[in-house]
């Protein structure tokens, strides 16, 4: 069952005040992102995102653990 909007904003600032406030810059950037206007990828973009979940499916990818121990 769907909430109504009166009650997801009181779910969210309930969850709001349950962050730790060193994490809270996490969580405003987080609703930053998603407030923006989607955006359109170009053909040659929309290749290259193709290109990469392939990789990524084949198993071809660092981790940041792995690029962070070699830098």
């Amino acid at each position: 069952m769907a909430m109504n909007q009166s009650k997801i904003k009181e779910e969210l600032h309930r969850a709001i005040e349950s962050i730790p406030v060193e994490r809270l810059n996490e969580v405003l950037d987080f609703i930053k992102v998603l407030s923006r206007e989607p955006v359109e990828l170009s053909p040659d973009e929309l290749k290259e995102l193709k290109k990469a979940r392939q990789e990524v499916a084949e198993g071809r990818y660092v981790t940041l653990e792995e690029l962070e121990r070699d830098i």
